[in-house]
């Protein structure tokens, strides 16, 4: 014969399991919200057998813009970053605007593993291109690329303009500030298109120019009247110049 003490006790042990029930069911609606892309990463795997992406985000506003930047992260993200005609729209709280109006500056997004966006940083300038990065020791990147016009937008840090296309060089710390930036060049085009980091701290810097340097003292480069030529540049850890070679 059951008692009313059995029963009343089966009755808590059945209310206790639905409320831990409806615990772990809220609790794994709050991971899926957390982590969007890994569960639509989760349900593809289990219903396919065809490669399909973890993720995709779309960076950009009304005019043209692109990556033609990548560089793997620490944590398993990854920094991106190009040319942006009118900024970013599509980031949220971390969107970038158009500064000055100028056209085409760079861009650089730095995401975490999910595609959710860590920080993101425009840099004004006049149809400057962002070609390549390279991760530092301390966690930050290196990036270089070309620029028509000095920067406006970095303070004390701001680059100036030789003339015509400059190659230059910024560095980034983990957190997206811009730590140094200089221009290289001088009256004609000059162009970086990809950066090595070296063991001393330094970097390696290479790409292409045109004409000679002029505003590098002893370590200006020269190069033959009308012809294009391979430039690779040595930068010290603050962007100095310690050797340039065409």
């Amino acid at each position: 014969m059951t008692s009313r003490f059995d029963v009343t006790r089966r009755a808590k042990g059945q209310a206790s399991g639905a409320l831990i029930l409806v615990i772990l069911i809220v609790f794994a609606l709050a991971l899926a919200m957390a982590h969007p892309a890994q569960a639509h990463a989760d349900e593809a795997a289990e219903t396919s057998d065809s490669p399909l992406p973890l993720w995709s985000r779309n960076v950009g506003s009304y005019f043209d813009d692109n990556f033609s930047a990548v560089a793997a992260a620490p944590d398993g993200g990854c920094l991106l970053g190009g040319t942006f005609g009118s900024g970013s729209a599509s980031l949220g709280g971390h969107d970038f605007g158009d500064g000055d109006g100028f056209v085409s500056g760079m861009g650089i997004v730095r995401l975490d593993a999910w595609g959710g966006v860590v920080w993101a940083r425009g840099i004004d300038s006049l149809d400057a291109r962002l070609n390549g990065f390279a991760p530092t020791a301390d966690g930050g990147f290196v990036a270089v690329g070309s620029t028509f016009g000095p920067s406006t937008n970095l303070g004390a840090n701001d680059w100036g303009n030789a003339g015509y296309s400059d190659a230059v060089a910024l560095k980034l710390s983990a957190d997206g500030t811009v730590e140094w930036a200089h221009n290289y060049g001088g009256d004609s085009f000059e162009g970086f298109g990809s950066v090595a980091a070296l063991p001393d701290g330094g970097f390696l810097a290479v790409g292409g120019t045109i004409g000679a340097s002029d505003n590098l003292g002893a370590n200006d480069w020269g190069a033959e009247p009308g012809g294009g030529e391979a430039l690779a540049v040595r930068l010290d850890a603050q962007g100095d110049v310690l050797w340039a070679r065409v």
